[in-house]
């Protein structure tokens, strides 16, 4: 049976996040931004045997930054 699981990263640490034309968002509690590869393992997990059972969630992986 097909999970849907929903990964929602606050800003993560990418050339975009840095560019002079943004206003750059304040530092999560966590004080550093998500990184890329931690987007990416989460996804992993998911997507992996180990994530098999998580369905129908909405991870938020934010650094803090929705607390």
């Amino acid at each position: 049976m097909p999970s849907v699981n929903v990964v929602a990263p606050g800003p993560t640490d990418t050339p975009m996040l840095s560019d002079p034309a943004r206003t750059p968002p304040a530092r999560p509690p966590l004080g550093r931004f998500v990184s890329p590869d931690e987007v990416a393992a989460l996804t992993a997990f998911l997507l992996g045997p180990d994530g098999g059972a998580i369905t129908g969630q909405q991870l938020v992986q934010c650094a803090g930054a929705s607390l």
